[in-house]
């Protein structure tokens, strides 16, 4: 008896499961599309948080999506994403004026899951993306096995106290590839508290500065290993924390 109970609980339970995931369609823009599902009270329907993409297409941004929800965009889970021969690709396109914009903004109740995806910052134009993700009152932002490539200054920069932030197992390539300013070309900058960072077993690849913080964040925690940074343009790290463990990472040239 109990077993013909549990069995339509699981039924249940995998059905729900699949009405949240939503497969992208490559012929329309990813913010046009999220947002679409915003309901008439201006929140985001529950039922659809994330978001699946295809191997082998192309996904683009025609403006800044605005996340006051917990948002997911998935790639196919097949293996580290070096190994991977055909991942799909996200890109932004240019203003009007033909400067680049931001592709996500996290506001307040929003945050981000991104895996398995290669997001490029170049733009059509040959004008560099300033940031993947900026989070202005997002809770967590977690980036697992992407490529982030031709970042002109932050993968992600956060200007309010966030939760979690984890970035593992990436590849960030040419970040701030035009220039040798100190103050771009990161993987993260965190100006406000950051109450669990984890940056670990990422490769770093013609960078410019590995991370960056404003202000002195007295309970903020860091978690910095088995990384390997090639190519640093200028200096490597400023980092004010209240505790921060670095091991086993590879700092070359």
């Amino acid at each position: 008896m109990r077993k013909l109970i549990l069995l339509p609980a699981i039924i249940l339970l995998l059905a729900t499961h699949l009405q949240a995931q939503q497969t992208l369609d490559p012929n329309q823009f990813v913010n046009a599309q999220i947002a679409a599902d915003t309901l008439a009270d201006g929140s985001h329907d529950p039922a659809k948080t994330t978001y699946l993409a295809e191997a082998g297409k192309y996904y683009a941004f025609d403006g800044t999506l605005e996340c006051n929800f917990d948002l997911k965009i998935l790639g196919p889970d097949d293996s580290w994403i070096y190994n991977q021969t055909n991942p799909p690709v996200f890109f932004q396109t240019p203003a009007a004026d033909g400067t680049a914009r931001d592709m996500i903004n996290l506001n307040e109740g929003g945050s981000v899951v991104l895996k398995n995806i290669l997001f490029t910052g170049l733009l059509p134009n040959d004008v560099n993306i300033s940031s993947i993700v900026r989070s202005f009152a997002g809770h967590k932002i977690i980036f697992d096995n992407n490529v982030f490539s031709d970042i002109r200054d932050h993968t992600t920069r956060i200007t309010g106290a966030i939760d979690t932030l984890t970035e593992t197992n990436n590849l960030f390539i040419n970040l701030d590839r035009r220039g040798s300013s100190p103050f771009g070309g990161m993987p993260f900058r965190l100006d406000a508290e950051g109450k669990n960072v984890k940056f670990e077993n990422n490769t770093v690849i013609n960078g410019a500065r590995l991370f960056g913080n404003g202000g002195e964040f007295f309970t903020s925690k860091m978690t910095e290993i088995h990384n390997t940074i090639l190519n640093q343009q200028v200096n490597g790290h400023e980092i004010h924390w209240f505790s921060a463990l670095q091991a086993n990472n590879i700092y070359y040239n």
